[in-house]
């Protein structure tokens, strides 16, 4: 069994993730015998989100300064899980309130292409995400009616809105957003709707904590609370609603190119593969009126990496296993000085012959 549990739970105000968490622990802490509950750790909002809270609200807080603070919590959680690795059973559990998928929303200083390295950097440590979401009625009876005098509402939520039903719109449309960034994550991941007594969603959510990533998928039934496991949209799905433009520019980023690229490859043969893959994204930057950004080398370069790592892993993935593929290769996800770096000179990647035509790696590693 895993000696690292962690589990990060996501959601917007009023969907119930405080009294979730607390009531997680409490179940943690009474099924474990005496003297024997190992490392626990509660990573709690003012260590996720309350760093950022005052830069933000004095207008100074800058995308860097948030990266670094993400880049601090995803670093000490990958202290933890090496740290028990010699153990065979659970040895150190975490469960963390809030963290990427939210700071994309508040403070808002980032978008999903700054945070998908570290969305990888999680799943490489078998963090489990789960959604929490709500009715914008239970949002409203939890996150607003309870609140009416209390500091949340009265001093920090007057940035969402000047009355109470703006605040409350707010809420509803950032859980959408949030369910955007769910979509993007390559951790294994679980929505629940949570409009019921939170009582029918702890143990199942416990069982989902603590499974094993090689253990069979959890909740193929629905349970009192409506979860439901998130699925994986298959590879011929997304490559026809890539192609029938169905895809928002907004939200496809550099983590669904190599998941569209990957499509490609689980469908057609190489070849086939790689002209389709780079006529579907010359059509969607056409339709866009961008038909410069599309850029050749980068295209392909990809295409070939993800080619490779399909062909080194094959006996290791399944006929459609994209989340095992990208847990596997974080580097692949990570747009920032990502794995090209390694391969090309920044000014030829920057050429516009490099734009135009497959140019060949010109670095040595």
């Amino acid at each position: 069994m895993a000696p690292f549990k962690a589990l990060l739970v996501e959601g917007t105000s009023g969907v119930g993730k405080s009294t979730l968490i607390d009531a997680l622990i409490r179940r943690h802490v009474s099924n474990s015998p005496p003297r024997k509950i190992r490392t626990l750790i509660h990573l709690a909002q003012s260590h996720t989100y309350g760093p950022l809270a005052i830069p933000e609200d004095r207008g100074t807080l800058t995308a860097e300064d948030n990266l670094q603070h993400l880049d601090r919590i995803v670093g000490a959680l990958e202290w933890l899980h090496a740290s028990v690795q010699e153990h065979g059973r659970p040895w150190c559990f975490v469960i963390i309130d809030t963290l990427h998928l939210t700071q994309c929303v508040r403070p808002g200083v980032l978008k999903w292409a700054d945070v998908a390295s570290h969305d990888c950097r999680l799943a490489a440590l078998g963090c489990k995400l789960l959604l929490l979401q709500a009715s914008p009625q239970t949002i409203w009876a939890r996150g607003i009616e309870p609140r009416l005098d209390q500091q949340f509402l009265l001093v920090y939520a007057k940035k969402f809105g000047t009355t109470l039903q703006e605040i409350h719109s707010y809420f509803v449309s950032e859980q959408q957003m949030l369910a955007d960034f769910f979509r993007h994550s390559v951790m294994p991941k679980l929505t629940i709707q949570n409009d019921g007594p939170i009582d029918s969603s702890v143990e199942a959510v416990y069982r989902y904590w603590m499974l094993d990533e090689d253990e069979p998928a959890l909740l193929e039934h629905s349970v009192n609370s409506m979860a439901t496991a998130c699925e994986v949209m298959s590879d011929e799905e997304f490559i026809r609603r890539f192609e029938a433009d169905q895809v928002p520019e907004d939200s496809f980023h550099h983590g669904d190119h190599v998941r569209l690229a990957f499509a490609y490859h689980r469908e057609y043969p190489p070849l086939q593969a790689l002209e389709k893959f780079a006529a579907a994204l010359k059509r969607f930057a056409a339709a866009r009126g961008k038909s410069d950004r599309y850029h050749e080398t980068i295209t392909y370069a990809y295409f070939f990496l993800i080619h490779e790592r399909m062909a080194r892993f094959a006996d290791r993935l399944s006929s459609n296993d994209w989340g095992e593929f990208a847990r596997r290769n974080p580097d692949l996800l990570a747009w920032k000085d990502g794995i090209l770096s390694r391969y090309y000179r920044k000014t030829t990647l920057q050429s516009d012959l490099a734009r135009s035509i497959f140019v060949l790696p010109d670095k040595l590693r």
